[in-house]
């Protein structure tokens, strides 16, 4: 969950500038606070990552994985519906 959730927000900005989403409607802010989580998703990922490997597992590998999404909104959309699923999982 945590490999797909990194790589899902790194799609995202690699594919769309702050740009495309100031003239999506969304604003600096929400492009910069994208940026923190995907950071933050990435972190999760080192950290169970490190955890698992202290404790003698071996982690998953990340899949490769394809997102339906052609422009921010849509990412945003989608973004609803993987973080749902996120916060399901630990629950």
């Amino acid at each position: 969950l945590e490999h797909l959730e990194n790589a899902f927000y790194k799609k995202a900005l690699s594919e769309w500038d702050e740009k495309a989403f100031t003239d999506a409607g969304f604003s600096s802010k929400f492009y910069n606070d994208l940026k923190y989580v995907a950071h933050d998703e990435e972190g999760h990922v080192v950290y169970l990552e490190a955890g698992l490997t202290a404790a003698g597992a071996m982690p998953v590998a990340p899949c490769e994985y394809s997102f339906p999404m052609t422009d921010p909104k849509s990412f945003v959309a989608l973004s609803s519906v993987i973080e749902g699923v996120g916060v399901s999982a630990y629950l």
